[in-house]
């Protein structure tokens, strides 16, 4: 009889002490505010709301997070997501991971505007669909010109910089309508070194198809005039030395036909943004839109600062629902294994790529930052980033991409229209007419 008067003593305590550490739990959970900075003494408030490396980071000191409620709506123009209902029930993806017409099962000839306007999260073809609502959502950019600037950064803080001048014409999803594409092109890309001397006038030049063949790209260097084919299965490679590849462009540069993709979940995360107010762009006369870039700065810059020297100092942190999608790399030379991707879900922006290696292993992550500049006709940036920073956690070291307003005698602009940027500036006159 003792033994039984106990059990139900027992079980009280157990009872009890579960519904403690619920209440606990979800004390914890809402004890994270917006508006407060977040470090090494107050990192378990972020659990759950932040990616587990970055939570890492500020717990480790090498992050310190100022948050802050953002000051407009985050969102791409209304003109293309209306333009993106007329595509509503039109388009599946097939086995192979390409876009097809829902009935003929064809690939279309040119989409304009989000392909998948609503997402069925229970769809198996989910993480695929996510994916494509980028790449299109990415290619209302048009054509684009960017200079840009790529830091090494060591424990010890800037190793090297170079600054290059990319350029980008999309023709899937161009806004001025379907363009001639007897090639079948997706996209064609090109990027010219302007600095450091020893890199100046190295073009590189790549044309990605629209159907099952490999890119072409292209290597030229002026000092030896000479043209070099480059293989399109280096782009899991390292490029130039830095802790990012090809298909890190932007976090993902690679053609979604190459993954396999799988959504495994949905939830709110802190993204950081390059300012918390609306940057005002201008329209120029020709129809482009030229960008305003605030400057980020690094800890290297602060020689009384306790973060690490890639860290961002001044990026403004705030919450975003955001699906997590995982892309399996269906070629088994790929550098890397798993990789998890976090969208934006209101823009199809990407905030965060945690990077596995082969064996399952957490290798190393990289997050961009997005500032919303808008045009006075509405047109906005989005998914045009500001930068991005790529950090290795095993060899601690950091590549941090950013745009610039100008270099290299050009301005950094979006929408370009095809007299300015078009098929002409993709061929090997135009990039022997860089070197000169």
């Amino acid at each position: 009889m003792v033994k039984n008067k106990r059990r139900p003593l027992f079980v009280k305590i157990c009872l009890i002490s579960f519904f403690v550490l619920i209440l606990c739990r979800i004390d914890f959970a809402q004890a994270f505010t917006l508006g407060k900075t977040y470090d090494s003494k107050n990192w378990q408030e972020m659990e759950g709301i932040a990616p587990p490396f970055l939570v890492n980071w500020v717990k480790s000191g090498e992050f310190i997070l100022g948050t802050e409620e953002l000051q407009f709506e985050f969102e791409i123009e209304k003109a293309f997501l209306e333009a993106s209902q007329k595509n509503l029930g039109k388009f599946d993806i097939n086995e192979e991971g390409f876009i097809v017409h829902k009935k003929a099962c064809k690939p279309p000839e040119f989409i304009y505007g989000l392909p998948f306007p609503r997402i069925d999260t229970q769809a198996p073809e989910a993480g695929g669909k996510i994916m494509a609502n980028h790449l299109y959502a990415q290619m209302r950019l048009g054509g684009i010109i960017r200079p840009n600037e790529t830091s090494w950064i060591g424990k010890g803080g800037l190793e090297r910089i170079m600054v290059a001048v990319s350029k980008r014409f999309n023709y899937q999803g161009h806004p001025g309508g379907p363009i001639k594409n007897n090639d079948n092109f997706l996209y064609q890309g090109m990027m010219n070194v302007v600095k450091p001397m020893s890199l100046k006038d190295v073009v590189k030049m790549h044309l990605v198809y629209n159907d099952f063949r490999q890119d072409t790209s292209f290597s030229y260097v002026a000092a030896l005039r000479r043209f070099q084919r480059t293989s399109s299965s280096a782009r899991s490679e390292a490029m130039f030395g830095s802790d990012m590849c090809v298909d890190d462009s932007e976090l993902w540069g690679g053609k979604n036909s190459t993954f396999n993709w799988r959504l495994i979940g949905e939830k709110k995360v802190l993204c950081g943004f390059a300012a918390p107010d609306k940057i005002v762009a201008a329209d120029m006369p020709d129809g482009a839109f030229k960008c305003v870039f605030p400057r980020i700065k690094l800890g290297y810059m602060d020689s009384n600062g306790k973060e690490a020297p890639w860290t961002p100092l001044n990026v403004t942190w705030s919450l975003r629902p955001v699906w997590v999608v995982e892309g399996i790399p269906k070629d088994p030379e790929y550098n890397y294994g798993k990789q998890l991707f976090y969208v934006d879900k209101g823009t199809f922006t990407f905030w965060f790529k945690e990077i596995y290696d082969r064996s399952g292993q957490y290798w190393k992550a990289i997050f961009g930052i997005q500032g919303f500049q808008v045009a006075p006709d509405g047109r906005t940036s989005l998914l045009h980033l500001d930068a991005y920073l790529a950090i290795d956690d095993r060899i601690r070291h950091a590549t941090f991409y950013r745009e610039l307003a100008s270099s290299g005698g050009a301005d950094n602009l979006l929408y370009c229209p095809i007299s300015m940027l078009g098929p002409k500036n993709f061929n090997i006159n135009a990039v022997q007419q860089l070197s000169k």
